[in-house]
């Protein structure tokens, strides 16, 4: 029955050892998704699609965002980079609306013309 308390022991110093890992791979992950965000923030200021219809041109530098949302961000035990995407909504100068899509895993972003909003609700 010694044997009872040296266990319990040794499982308190594991999770006490696991628990201040867990607080430093949070913070490395903050740092790694705050990276994520730059690259993706990049990508969307060096994106520029041309048309032979000026309302179509989309530039990344000069869009104005109007909604952005950010999906993943954690990263596996094993993963040197984590599965982050950013979808942001925008619109360019003459008030067309676009999608644009970047993720980590990918080499280019996505860009595509949405069209115009439905102001009319559905009874």
């Amino acid at each position: 029955m010694r044997s009872t308390p040296l266990l319990l022991s040794g499982l308190a110093i594991l999770a006490v050892v696991f628990s201040i890992m867990a607080i430093a791979r949070a913070r490395t992950d903050r740092r790694h998704v705050a990276h994520l965000r730059a690259l993706a923030d990049r990508a969307l200021s060096e994106t520029k699609i041309s048309s032979s219809n000026p309302r179509f041109r989309f530039d990344g530098s000069t869009c104005h965002v109007e909604r952005r949302e950010e999906t993943g961000g954690v990263r596996g035990l094993f993963q040197s980079t984590a599965d982050f995407g950013v979808t942001i909504h925008a619109t360019n100068p003459d008030g067309e609306r676009f999608l644009f899509k970047w993720f980590s895993k990918s080499d280019k972003p996505f860009v595509k013309h949405l069209p115009p909003c439905s102001d009319t609700a559905a009874s």
